[in-house]
C-alpha cells in the first residue's frame, strides 16, 4: 500500500503509482504546505473529450 506520510515516501510516487494503477490520462499534483491557513488551490483546467 502507497502512503504518503513520513520520511521514507515520496508523495510524487504515490501519485505515478495510483495515476498507473488507474491508467489515468492526465495527472495534477498540488503541494500544500502544512499549517499555512486556508487551502486555496486553483481551478484546474482541464478539457474532457468524448
Amino acid at each position: 500500500m502507497a502512503q504518503t506520510c513520513g520520511d521514507r515516501i515520496d508523495p510524487a510516487t504515490a501519485s505515478q503509482y495510483i495515476a498507473e494503477g488507474l491508467d489515468a490520462k492526465v495527472r495534477e499534483d498540488v503541494k500544500l504546505e502544512r499549517g499555512m491557513g486556508p487551502i486555496r488551490v486553483p481551478e484546474a483546467q482541464v478539457a474532457i473529450s468524448k
